[in-house]
Order: structure tokens, then C-alpha cells, then sequence
């Protein structure tokens, strides 16, 4: 007998149930609150080509891959 997946493995990505599920966009808030940066900094991150700003539902977001690359400098 096979059960189906349930709707929280689906968001997980080949990860053990006891590592923390990593979000794939962040809110502008919040990456300003981690990063000590201003929303100003973000856009302009984005005008430069930085950073891509996207928009989910109406509501900006920042890819977490944008954000990884902008901590070690390639961004």
C-alpha cells in the first residue's frame, strides 16, 4: 500500500524531517531587519541588476538565491 505525500514534503527538498525547510523568497521587511539594510539599498540593489526584486501575489520579495549570491560578493 502506497500513501501519498503530504502537502509539507512537497516544500521540503530532499531534507530530513528534523532540518528546518528553508523559504525560497523572503519579504522586504524581513531582509532589511537581517541585513541592516534600508528598502531604499534593496531597490537600488535591483536597479543595478544586484538583486532581482519579484512580485508574489502583489508583494515584493527577494529570491534566496539573490541573496546568496550577494553574501559572497558575485552579486
Amino acid at each position: 500500500m502506497t500513501t501519498k505525500p503530504s502537502k509539507s514534503s512537497t516544500t521540503t527538498t530532499d531534507k530530513t524531517a528534523s532540518e528546518p525547510v528553508s523559504r525560497r523568497a523572503y519579504k522586504l521587511n524581513d531582509v532589511c531587519r537581517d541585513y541592516d539594510v534600508s528598502r531604499s539599498t534593496l531597490y537600488r540593489l535591483d536597479a543595478a541588476g544586484r538583486i532581482k526584486i519579484i512580485k508574489i501575489g502583489g508583494a515584493s520579495r527577494i529570491l534566496e538565491e539573490d541573496l546568496v549570491k550577494l553574501e559572497k560578493g558575485g552579486a
